[in-house]
């Protein structure tokens, strides 16, 4: 067959008027008039609008979004003012507007004196929320916190943020007269994440566009998941009870009964780069500082202490009595100071300088672990009452106390500080939501009846929870299904402590760290 020269032609009249597989006709043509455009084919995109009857939307509002996209911001308020908004859709889209034209005054033209004058003259008597309001003030007197920017809707660049401006604006537009930003796209990602997420053992990326077919479904492949041992590590000569990996990703440590804590090398094949030697009892609890040049340790000896991890020299060391256990550390995310805990009822704060700025009064409380929220706002322990409290880090109150029921021996929290996972005795894992206190799943099979074991989150998105148990297997469940997927057998004896290289790379990238009674550390990958 010869091919198919000049522009688009349709017989409209042999087009039928009933639904196209069970999908809107006139739906359908619209998202596929807006993606001919969005693939640079913008001449069969009209073509296809002319002989269909049907653009992707209305020509005056996309006159407007043309506008802004061109940075035309004092036309398109003109323009805005046409367009049949209802007055508080009309004012929502008058700020976006207005906020796109000051954070581009401020970061890409430096025009500081001008910004100020359309904050105070323009955006001000909008009438904005007072917390909006300071912070366009704070990132107008510093223009580097790039989560506030984020906020904002600033992502470095006037094209990027321009982009985010129109979707912004495209939900306050019913999608007959505006369709939102690349809608078919949208779908059809959103087709490949529902089927991801169906196969309870996608071990997602960080990023995944471009590598999969639109022609064939979805299909699992369990051979990418971290599922059998690539190395053991055997540099202890006693139990293992803790593992963590560095902030980087570049360094684990591990402590032992042995009283040793070990550093290795993640991207050389974990070669062992540090001993740190000087506890004469087992190490139960390390804490990387934030930068991964210092590392918190404490243990059966009464003390915690600060090492050096480049030259593995303790720097600082400190005790409370021969008789007051410390059990767990854990710095700030802001490397201001830490905190530590006691199954003494005790529950510290210490500044970088190593001495204790503020002691909460926590009566017969006794902590068995805590965790710190990313965010470095606040913190949450687990105690012996079987009961989890809450704190806020700069206020030191007690935010909220959870009672749980049962013997809890340890936490750990999401990177987005609004999760955490709990092991309960004697056979559960409890994901709970921080942000209202609500308990949303348990998780079942590992076994924890005498011993404190450590759990996880699995994979840079937190999809998986892991979680060691006394019958010497490592326990890996779904965290949105909730099934168990994995028992993972590798350990001889009891597995202390599990850790996922979040934020690993290369080599690295896909691995976890378990710690065992069998004086092993074992690198699990694919």
């Amino acid at each position: 067959m010869a091919p198919v020269q000049g522009h688009l032609s349709l017989d409209m009249s042999s087009t039928p008027d009933t639904p196209y597989h069970n999908l809107n006709r006139e739906e359908v043509t619209r998202l596929l008039v807006q993606t001919l455009a969005d693939l640079g084919y913008e001449a069969i995109s009209r073509d296809l609008a002319g002989v269909s009857g049907l653009e992707s939307g209305d020509p005056a509002i996309h006159g407007f979004i043309q506008l802004v996209y061109q940075g035309a911001f004092v036309d398109a308020e003109a323009a805005l003012l046409d367009l049949g908004f209802d007055a508080e859709s009309a004012g929502h889209i008058l700020y976006l507007v207005r906020r796109e034209r000051f954070l581009e005054l401020l970061m890409v033209q430096n025009n500081r004196p001008e910004a100020l004058r359309v904050l105070r003259s323009e955006i001000t008597p909008l009438g904005v929320p007072e917390d909006v309001s300071r912070q366009l003030a704070c990132i107008l007197v510093d223009d580097s916190d790039a989560e506030l920017c984020d906020e904002l809707g600033w992502l470095g660049t006037p094209v990027e943020s321009r982009e985010r401006l129109v979707e912004e604006i495209s939900k306050f537009v019913p999608p007959e007269r505006l369709l939102p930003p690349h809608r078919l796209a949208t779908l059809l990602n959103q087709a490949i994440s529902h089927q991801r997420e169906k196969d309870c053992y996608h071990v997602r990326e960080r990023t995944e566009t471009g590598n999969v077919s639109l022609y064939k479904d979805y299909r699992s492949n369990r051979d990418k998941f971290p599922s059998r041992v690539i190395k053991t590590l055997n540099s202890h000569s006693d139990e293992v009870w803790f593992v963590r990996f560095s902030n980087t990703g570049k360094y684990l440590c591990s402590a032992s009964s042995d009283s040793k804590i070990i550093i290795y090398d993640v991207e050389n094949d974990f070669r062992v780069l540090r001993e740190l030697v000087g506890s004469d009892k087992a190490v139960m609890y390390c804490s990387w500082s934030p930068d991964d040049n210092l590392l918190l340790t404490c243990g059966l000896d009464l003390y915690v202490r600060l090492w050096d991890v480049r030259s593995g020299t303790c720097l600082e060391s400190t005790s409370f009595g021969d008789k007051l256990r410390i059990w767990s550390c854990e710095w700030l995310p802001d490397s201001s100071g830490f905190l530590a805990g006691s199954p003494d009822k005790r529950l510290w704060l210490f500044n970088s300088k190593f001495e204790v700025s503020y002691e909460w009064p926590i009566d017969d409380k006794r902590v068995t672990d805590l965790a710190v929220f990313p965010n470095g706002k606040s913190f949450i322990t687990v105690n012996q009452d079987h009961s989890a409290y809450i704190y806020d880090i700069f206020t030191k109150k007690l935010l909220k106390e959870i009672k749980i029921g049962k013997k809890l021996t340890s936490v750990t929290m999401s990177q987005d500080s609004r999760h955490c996972i709990i092991n309960v005795a004697p056979e559960e894992v409890q994901l709970w939501d921080l942000s209202n206190y609500t308990l949303i799943r348990k998780y079942y099979g590992q076994q924890q009846a005498r011993y404190v074991i450590r759990s996880c989150f699995g994979n840079w998105d937190e999809s998986f929870i892991l979680s060691g148990s006394e019958d010497g297997r490592v326990y890996i469940w779904n965290r949105e299904f909730g099934n168990l997927i994995y028992a993972l057998e590798g350990h001889k004896e009891l597995v202390n402590c599990v850790d996922w290289n979040r934020n690993g790379t290369g080599y690295g990238a896909r691995v976890f760290a378990t710690a065992g009674d069998d004086h092993t550390v074992k690198i699990w990958g694919v």
